[in-house]
């Protein structure tokens, strides 16, 4: 089984670009996190966990260390991708990876990176070519 979710925070920002940055921002440096939708995911249900996220110079979205800090990932396998990688995709895969090493209950961490897309099917096959590579199996 193969289920897709998406991390949402309650306060929604809004598409301009300005706001976007002033929020996002505000966002990275604040030690708060964001309050996050509520959601009906039982990780617990799962073997792999694949976890993308865009890459925000260098660093990863508030909401997804929220949700990081939220749940169990206790003898899983994580897989962590990141998108937008003009810049920093490297470093932004390893500043989240560092939320997983001291788990010694995660057994498996891998990374990659994938460049922006707009195309949501382009991007789904990307991911699954990878995690072939990976030797990564996915049911759907």
């Amino acid at each position: 089984m193969c289920e897709e979710f998406e991390i949402e925070t309650k306060e929604e920002i809004k598409p301009d670009i300005l706001s976007r940055y002033y929020k996002g921002t505000k966002a990275m440096f604040s030690s708060s996190l964001p309050e996050l939708k509520p959601y009906n995911l039982k990780l617990n249900e799962y073997d792999r966990i694949i976890l993308g996220f865009p890459n925000w110079a260098s660093n990863f979205p508030p909401a997804v260390k929220a949700f990081i800090e939220q749940n169990d990932f206790s003898n899983k396998d994580v897989y962590l991708f990141t998108t937008y990688v003009a810049r920093g995709g490297s470093k932004c895969l390893e500043n989240v990876a560092k939320y997983f090493e001291n788990s010694s209950s995660v057994k498996a961490l891998g990374k990659f990176s994938l460049p922006k897309s707009k195309n949501k099917e382009k991007l789904i096959k990307e991911i699954r070519e990878k995690l072939k590579v990976m030797d990564v199996k996915i049911f759907s």
